[in-house]
């Protein structure tokens, strides 16, 4: 009877620890209150500031997963997943920042006739928040092994960050996951390939509406992200080359390795980084990053690859281990290219 006593106040504390807050989502002054790390993932997706886009703020789209998620605190959910919960509170009050100046904005890449065909391209979306004129823009793709899209983790604070410098950032919501509407392709990643190349092109066709140059932009991806970004610089069906539009001045691959891509004058200048304790590739996968960076430097392409010794498999901005501090690097490469 003690046991049973003791189990269920564990379990009363487990769930107390867990679960996230909610509250008011004003401050007395009327202003938009800012989320916290102990805000629960309903309270921030359902900010008033983020109707329309709240929705990317939890990584999966479907299953039992996101009823069990929403009353959970983004500190105890962060810390399952190993991210760190400030750098992702800050990334979700960066969007409630720029909604609030009407700087965030979101588009549809496809057509109203090809999503009623495909009702899957319902779940594509391109995330816009505009930088200086004479800046480059970056596209950003975040990960999630092609079944969900960390834009949390993996999206949102990139942006954060890159518009602290000024650049314009699109953010990729690609399609992910196993839907049999889907008459496209039956390949995950050549669906979300697809889907960078049909959101390049929509960037391309209205970028001298939106006052952006075309120039030196950037992509940044992370996991499978990188491996959508590795595959515009190097895919036959869906890369730049193949649809007709400017090489990007560089490629930010992160932890992902360059499957099935060769070393070429093709290839963009690239930044390139990993743990030495990722859980997919290992070291093994930092030796093939490196080599594929050396390859491209002997060939004349500018390419810098940093390994992270005890590092594991979806770092983001490596806040709090010894990865912080990449992304200052590569901005420092990208603005050497500029």
């Amino acid at each position: 009877m003690i046991f049973l006593g003791i189990l269920f106040a564990i379990i009363v504390i487990a769930l107390a620890v867990s679960l996230g807050r909610g509250g008011s989502y004003y401050n007395p002054d009327g202003s938009y209150r800012h989320v916290t790390t102990a805000s629960s993932f309903r309270y921030c997706m359902n900010h008033p500031a983020l109707e329309g886009f709240g929705q990317y703020v939890l990584p999966w789209e479907n299953g039992i997963v996101t009823k069990v998620v929403p009353p959970l605190s983004l500190r105890y959910m962060c810390m399952c997943l190993g991210y760190d919960a400030q750098t992702v509170a800050d990334g979700i009050n960066f969007l409630i920042d720029m909604r609030t100046q009407g700087k965030l904005e979101a588009f549809d890449f496809y057509t109203q006739e090809e999503k009623t065909q495909n009702p899957h391209l319902e779940t594509t979306r391109l995330l816009f928040i505009p930088g200086d004129a004479d800046k480059p823009f970056a596209m950003v793709i975040a990960g999630g092994g092609f079944t969900s899209v960390c834009m949390m983790q993996e999206a949102f604070p990139i942006a954060k960050r890159l518009h602290e410098e000024g650049y314009p950032v699109f953010m990729l919501k690609y399609r992910v996951g196993e839907l049999p509407t889907d008459q496209v392709t039956t390949d995950k990643r050549e669906r979300a390939f697809a889907d960078l190349d049909r959101a390049m092109a929509y960037v391309f066709d209205h970028a001298e509406g939106w006052g952006l140059t075309t120039e030196n932009y950037a992509v940044w991806g992370f996991s499978a992200g990188a491996r959508i970004t590795l595959a515009w610089a190097g895919n036959e069906t869906y890369g730049y080359e193949s649809s007709g539009l400017p090489k990007p001045a560089l490629q930010v691959p992160i932890y992902s390795v360059p499957q099935n891509i060769e070393a070429s004058e093709a290839i963009p200048n690239t930044f390139m980084a990993m743990g030495t304790k990722d859980e997919y590739y290992g070291a093994e996968g930092c030796d093939e990053c490196e080599a594929f960076c050396d390859a491209l430097n002997q060939i004349g392409v500018m390419a810098r690859f940093e390994r992270f010794e005890g590092v594991k498999h979806g770092f983001g901005l490596g806040t709090g281990t010894v990865a912080e501090g990449w992304i200052e690097r590569a901005i420092d490469m990208w603005k050497t290219i500029q």
